[in-house]
């Protein structure tokens, strides 16, 4: 099951069920409708990578609703 593959640290006051996993740029969420998305923040520099990855999360799940 793809649950099973996520990978990383809780992210809290962002998506519900975020998980950032900072090896990879990967940030993990519950999406409506039962589903689990995955953002991933490619960057040059990983220093913004996390509010990268956030922000564009949070974008996606408004959307999705």
């Amino acid at each position: 099951m793809i649950r099973q593959q996520v990978r990383g640290d809780p992210v809290a006051g962002s998506v519900p069920g975020a998980t950032y996993d900072n090896s990879y740029g990967d940030l993990w969420f519950d999406c409506p409708g039962g589903r689990l998305c995955v953002v991933k923040a490619r960057t040059f520099s990983g220093d913004r990578r996390q509010q990268i990855a956030t922000q564009l999360a949070g974008l996606v799940h408004s959307r999705l609703r």
